[in-house]
């Protein structure tokens, strides 16, 4: 095949396969780093916290990675679909003495992924907990298994802590 360009003849060998083969490698590969492949499972997850602090604390569902589900939005999500400061947030409060329970939840996850539950001590708003950064002495993270969670969220001098309930 002769092909010009600028006056200057250019000889290329036509290799059609070795052309589609390359195709399709970069295709995959694109496809992977865009995070186009993932061993999805379904998890289900349940819940109790009891809340042993002396302030009300939120409790948060959500997952620390791929896919983004209704349900398992992280606050920091849902802000960009609701604007309003004040506004009662989809979270659990749970008042002290109190148990909050959730579930049976189920979601997707990639190989990767984990459900995260969320912990805000005192923040009952969006904006509060939007103003909560993730090493905050009221805020833990605290990433659960599958199956049934029970959980027990004490406060001493100031910083929270999560333990197996017994």
């Amino acid at each position: 095949m002769m092909m010009t360009c600028d006056r200057r003849p250019i000889v290329t060998k036509r290799r059609p396969l070795a052309g589609l083969f390359a195709t399709i490698i970069s295709c995959a590969a694109v496809l992977a780093a865009a995070g186009g492949c993932y061993d999805m499972k379904q998890r289900q997850y349940q819940l109790s916290v009891r809340n042993d602090t002396s302030r009300p604390l939120t409790l948060w569902l959500t997952k620390d990675g791929p896919p983004i589900e209704a349900g398992w939005r992280s606050p920091e999500d849902l802000e960009i679909e609701t604007p309003s400061a004040d506004e009662r947030i989809a979270g659990v409060v749970v008042e002290p003495g109190k148990t909050g329970t959730a579930g049976p939840v189920k979601g997707e996850f990639g190989p990767q992924t984990n459900a995260v539950l969320r912990v805000y001590g005192g923040a009952t708003k969006i904006a509060e907990i939007l103003a909560i950064g993730r090493k905050s002495a009221n805020r833990l993270d605290v990433v659960l298994k599958p199956g049934v969670n029970r959980l027990v969220v004490t406060d001493t001098d100031g910083k929270m802590a999560v333990t197996p309930a017994k």
